[in-house]
């Protein structure tokens, strides 16, 4: 199972927008999540990173503009996730702990 600190590189794909896809990280024990300075990430999808119950940190980069739902539910360990000002959308549940 993937765990600890990950960095995402910077990929270019002819261009394309780049997203964090669904489920991506999902159900894992990572514990940080890191981007590199050039990564032109812009969405974090529906789900990517829930039930992530050992994820303490995320440092998204300034070119994500959408936070997907319940893109980090779950997440109870994740206290603080600071957000740049070009995120226009957060969705339904993007960081609820459920009961």
């Amino acid at each position: 199972m993937l765990g600890g600190k990950i960095t995402l590189p910077s990929f270019d794909v002819n261009g394309e927008a780049l997203t964090i896809i669904q489920n991506m990280y999902a159900n894992t024990k990572i514990t940080d999540i890191y981007f590199l300075s050039s990564a032109q990430y812009v969405a974090v999808a529906d789900g990517a990173c829930k039930y992530m119950t050992a994820l303490t940190s995320v440092h998204l980069p300034a070119s994500v503009t959408k936070i997907g739902a319940d893109a980090f539910l779950n997440d109870y360990k994740l206290t603080n996730i600071p957000l740049s000002d070009n995120v226009t959308l957060i969705g339904a549940q993007a960081f609820h702990i459920q009961s």
